[in-house]
């Protein structure tokens, strides 16, 4: 096995991440199941996510070549998942925060929106 080019494994990179905007898309539980796809799409195949089986691509343990499952996939792809809970804990505390100090016990959220919420 020879290291793909640059060019291969970004192609395979956006094809993945096409699939995962579709699936937030679609709405309801297609957010989760985007994340999820992000996070094991390498177990799939025996190393291979859908956009890297297009472009013949595959992860392999370095060790013995052979193609990792799911465990592996959640290590090496967490990376990219962990930016975006940092950044919705972030914005969930701070619209906590503006909440409680807003005289009128608005969020953020509702100044842009011009909401509020009733009983």
């Amino acid at each position: 096995m020879t290291a793909p080019s640059s060019a291969r494994r970004s192609l395979a990179f956006i094809v993945d991440g096409a699939i995962a905007l579709l699936l937030f898309a679609a709405g309801g539980a297609g957010g989760a199941l985007a994340v999820a796809y992000l996070v094991f799409r390498d177990g799939l195949g025996s190393g291979q996510s859908l956009g890297k089986r297009l472009l013949s691509l595959r992860v392999v343990k370095r060790e013995t070549e052979a193609g990792i499952g799911f465990v592996d996939s959640l290590k090496r792809n967490l990376v990219f998942v962990i930016p975006l809970l940092h950044a919705a804990i972030s914005a969930t505390v701070f619209e906590s925060v503006v909440w409680y100090f807003d005289e009128e016990g608005l969020r953020l959220g509702d100044r842009i929106a011009g909401t509020r919420v009733m009983r």
